[in-house]
């Protein structure tokens, strides 16, 4: 049940999901931060690494039902951070972040 799954089973399965002709030469290390856990990927070299989020370069925190949200089209990353579902180190890192993986 996603509701009580550990925050590495809602982030780091989307590593499947990295197109890497979107991030050639690019590199970043992103933490997503839920109320009772945090997991992360890192994209370097076309690849994404599963991580427990320690020293990423941003940081989302999100709670899990925008999460949720968020990966089954009912609202934007932007959306989520605009109305403060969602709060970011860095939004605009986050965005293109995710625009590396084919999410749809």
């Amino acid at each position: 049940h996603a509701s009580s799954a550990p925050a590495s089973d809602l982030v780091h399965p989307l590593r499947v999901t990295l197109d890497p002709t979107r991030c050639v030469d690019r590199e970043r290390h992103v933490a997503v931060e839920f109320p009772d856990g945090t997991a992360g990927l890192h994209v370097r070299h076309g690849v994404a690494v599963p991580t427990d989020g320690a020293d990423a370069d941003v940081v989302l925190t999100i709670g899990r039902s925008a999460w949720a949200d968020m990966f089954n089209g009912r609202r934007s990353l932007d959306e989520l951070l605009a109305t403060a579902a969602a709060t970011a180190t860095d939004g605009a890192a986050v965005a293109e972040f995710w625009s590396w993986f084919d999410l749809d």
